[in-house]
């Protein structure tokens, strides 16, 4: 099966895929009209979000969505088509009033995308964060303690991997957090 892209949150002028969640659904398409088709391998639901974090807010950035139908614009925002996921919404500043829960890890410099000099040498960071309608009320920088776990999952076959990381996540950040499987 191919592996699903995952949702992102830009956080410190870096892009991190969301891994965990403890809570509902953090973004309903349906509440704005929605329907997304699922015609992507890499997308069986349909719609990839990017959310930011900015003044201790949680927002939704930018919306990319496979629709059949013509989009309404959202929070005054009108889509366009990229020419490569489909319709696509950005600059939404979009306040997502969501509590609970999510944990991301990567750490891609921006800078380092929109040069194309993506390598291997990045290092990895990772955080989980506490909303409370859409606030930020913790945050816990867990990069060391999750660097280790990578390097000792090296020698694990990549088929058993999401078990051992369901049980890392659920032992050190919070035995509420599911797996996020978009």
């Amino acid at each position: 099966m191919t592996v699903q892209l995952p949702d992102q949150v830009e956080y410190n002028n870096a892009y991190f895929a969301i891994v965990a969640i403890d809570g509902s659904r953090i973004f309903n398409l349906e509440e704005y009209g929605l329907k997304p088709v699922g015609r992507r391998t890499d997308c069986w639901r349909g719609y990839l979000c990017v959310f930011k974090i900015q003044d201790d807010e949680l927002v939704l950035d930018t919306l990319r969505v496979l629709l059949d139908v013509d989009p309404p614009p959202i929070n005054g925002v009108s889509p366009k088509d990229d020419g490569w996921f489909g319709t696509s919404y950005e600059g939404l500043n979009l306040r997502i009033n969501f509590t609970g829960g999510i944990h991301i890890t990567g750490g891609i410099p921006l800078e380092a995308i929109e040069n194309g000099h993506i390598t291997d040498s990045w290092t990895r960071y990772s955080y989980d964060f506490l909303f409370q309608n859409g606030r930020v009320i913790q945050q816990n920088d867990w990069s060391i303690e999750e660097d280790k776990f990578w390097k000792s999952m090296e020698k694990i076959p990549m088929e058993v991997r999401s078990f051992y990381i369901e049980q890392w996540i659920k032992h050190n950040i919070g035995q509420n957090y599911e797996l996020y499987d978009p």
